[in-house]
């Protein structure tokens, strides 16, 4: 989510001259209740800590509401957002791993654009199913970013990007209208994975890694490859029937990845088209690794009839694609 600015006023001297000899006081230019202009300016310039601590008390009195997250870390993510008279003032995610945990805190003033962040890393001593692990032993590590100074960074930067989503997600609906808003969400959950899914939707296949599900207007089919860790996720890639038509892989850092700080995350588009001309379909393959070689995986498909059937259920099947929950061994 590591440095923490103390401001410490130390006083000393103060009785120095009493190991001395007594002595005719010096000349002294100033009287005992002048307070020097260097020390006046020190004792009234507000820092950031300052600016934390005041944003922390008001928030006592804030607006407060928490969202459960989806997509942002294999074992879940809660955001906090502290609210005044309409206005953000905080934000804090916590983001939930099996060897730890990362806390993100966002600090805003007159903006939607945070003037500081504080991400704090918990590492566990041990996997969080280990029989030695020991929450007592997590060690913690904690870094600040002022804004714009440290946006250049890659932690500045991803911090900001997270912070701009996470404020879509508190004041944007899930929907863009009530035509498309899906109604009675249900759910199942399988030996690795669980979704959520809208009546306009049906489960046709659910095996332990494996799910498919076709809208009832048999527009639209979303299947999910999501494995305990790794694989291939063949039957999801070009089938004999298509074409490859547009392909496009990116490689990213996930510090909020389940396999430890140094993640690696390579991810694949690719759309193919059926030689019939009858349907379209997009795939995202998402492969972590981790920085011990390990890895995890989940593999997304869309096949839509046609773009305006595409349209019609995007939100349903970005819906179901936000819900996904990747469950650990």
């Amino acid at each position: 989510m590591k440095k923490t600015l103390l401001l410490i006023t130390t006083l000393a001297l103060a009785g120095c001259n009493l190991l001395q000899a007594p002595q005719s006081p010096a000349p002294n230019t100033q009287t005992e209740t002048e307070i020097p202009e260097q020390e006046i300016q020190q004792e009234t310039e507000t820092t950031p800590e300052d600016i934390f601590s005041q944003i922390n008390a008001e928030v006592a009195n804030a607006t407060i509401t928490t969202k459960e997250l989806e997509g942002f870390s294999t074992e879940g993510s809660i955001a906090t957002f502290y609210e005044i008279n309409d206005e953000i003032r905080k934000i804090k995610v916590t983001h939930f791993g099996e060897t730890g945990k990362r806390v993100n805190e966002f600090f805003y003033e007159d903006s939607d654009e945070p003037f500081a962040a504080i991400t704090t890393l918990h590492t566990y001593n041990a996997h969080i199913i280990d029989p030695e692990f020991d929450e007592s032993k997590t060690t913690v590590e904690s870094q600040t970013l002022h804004f714009p100074e440290d946006a250049e960074t890659k932690t500045g930067d991803d911090l900001l990007l997270e912070a701009d989503e996470l404020l879509h997600i508190l004041y944007e609906p899930p929907f863009p209208n009530e035509e498309n808003e899906p109604d009675n969400l249900q759910s199942y959950a399988k030996d690795y994975f669980s979704l959520t899914y809208p009546s306009t939707f049906m489960v046709q296949t659910a095996d332990r890694d494996y799910g498919k599900l076709i809208s009832t207007d048999d527009t639209v089919i979303v299947e999910l490859y999501s494995p305990l860790w790794s694989g291939e996720p063949t039957s999801l890639f070009e089938r004999s029937n298509e074409d490859e038509i547009a392909t496009k892989t990116t490689t990213s850092t996930d510090s909020n990845s389940s396999l430890g700080t140094g993640t690696t995350r390579t991810t694949t588009w690719k759309t193919f088209e059926a030689k019939d001309g009858l349907y379209t379909r997009s795939i995202e393959d998402n492969l972590f690794t981790g920085p011990d070689g390990s890895q995890t995986r989940y593999t997304w498909s869309v096949q839509y009839k046609n773009q305006e059937a595409y349209d019609l259920h995007k939100a349903e099947y970005l819906l179901i694609k936000d819900s996904l929950i990747q469950y650990a061994d």
